[in-house]
């Protein structure tokens, strides 16, 4: 019995670190959330992770503060993914047919 008690206490202090690691490594990305619906002032004057006054300010001046409008630099991205993908494709698809055609001894 204190075999048992002691494996389930092992792994209790597993899932108790693995939770941790979690709460680390996952805050930053909850805090740029958040903090993407504050205002400039709330960000740096506030602690709480939850805007007083939500807003999505921050997300129309992203897309217009530059002087080219950030759907051009969006599309340049979704091109050149698009790029790399067909043209991945296309050479595993080579090597593929390669190898199904190679006799291994």
């Amino acid at each position: 019995m204190t075999r048992v008690r002691s494996r389930l206490s092992v792994y209790a202090l597993i899932n108790v670190a693995i939770i941790a690691a979690l709460v680390v490594m996952l805050y930053p990305l909850i805090w740029m959330l958040s903090a993407s619906f504050k205002t400039g002032y709330e960000i740096f004057h506030s602690l709480s992770l939850l805007p007083q006054a939500p807003t999505l300010d921050n997300y129309i001046s992203g897309w217009t503060a530059l002087r080219l409008p950030f759907g051009v630099f969006f599309m340049n991205s979704v091109v050149l993914c698009a790029a790399a993908v067909l043209g991945n494709t296309i050479s595993c698809t080579l090597a593929a047919f390669a190898f199904a055609r190679l006799r291994f001894r």
